[in-house]
């Protein structure tokens, strides 16, 4: 806890100062948004001219597509749950699921059916369960069919 001496995290476009704080940042170059939640501590959102002091309890969320910041009260779980070997989804879109189980689990996804892509999805899920029980249980509660070749998963 050390003003004098921030940890910088770099995204594009942001640059995140941080100091004394337990935080999660959110940004890949594939999805829409970037998103920084704090939990506890000091973040100061930087872009351009824009600097802006976050506080806990508080996402700062940068839509890529529209150039647009906007704010969200922290739902702990959705941001957190990582550090407590979870992944959890809210209300999520299936092919944004997908992507983050592309990145977890190492596959890919096909969609043979585009519609499902729209989905809805919510759960969660421990990081140690296999992909195929995760679809399983995708399966069952929603109109996602699926088989899974090799590293690959055909969604129908």
């Amino acid at each position: 806890k050390d003003p004098s001496k921030p940890f910088i995290v770099h995204t594009e476009p942001f640059t995140f100062r941080v100091t004394g704080t337990s935080f999660n940042v959110y940004a890949f170059d594939e999805e829409d948004e970037i998103s920084l939640a704090l939990i506890e501590g000091s973040v100061t959102a930087e872009k351009g001219t824009y600097m802006e002091k976050l506080r806990p309890g508080e996402v700062l969320v940068y839509d890529k597509t529209q150039a647009k910041i906007s704010h969200r009260k922290l739902i702990s779980s959705s941001y957190t749950a990582w550090r407590y070997g979870e992944m959890f989804f809210d209300k999520m879109t299936f092919e944004d699921l997908t992507r983050r189980l592309e990145r977890n689990f190492n596959v890919k996804f096909k969609f043979e059916n585009q519609k499902i892509k729209k989905e809805s999805f919510g759960g969660s899920f421990r990081k140690y369960e296999s992909l195929e029980t995760i679809m399983k249980v995708i399966s069952t509660s929603t109109p996602v069919k699926y088989r899974i070749e090799k590293d690959t998963v055909y969604i129908k």
